[in-house]
């Protein structure tokens, strides 16, 4: 089994995240805003964490 860094996982995550708020916003008015600010700032602490 192939190892998995955590660098790695937080770059899919963050991607994930990613896709996540662009399904959102294309709601509209139907938009949840307290999912949005949740996965923003996820993406904001995994980003500090990730080594590009």
């Amino acid at each position: 089994m192939a190892k998995i860094s955590a660098n790695d996982m937080y770059k899919n995550r963050i991607e994930q995240i990613n896709h996540d708020l662009q399904q959102e916003y294309y709601k509209g008015k139907r938009k949840s805003k307290n999912k949005i600010k949740k996965l923003s700032e996820e993406k904001e602490r995994l980003e500090k964490l990730v080594r590009w």
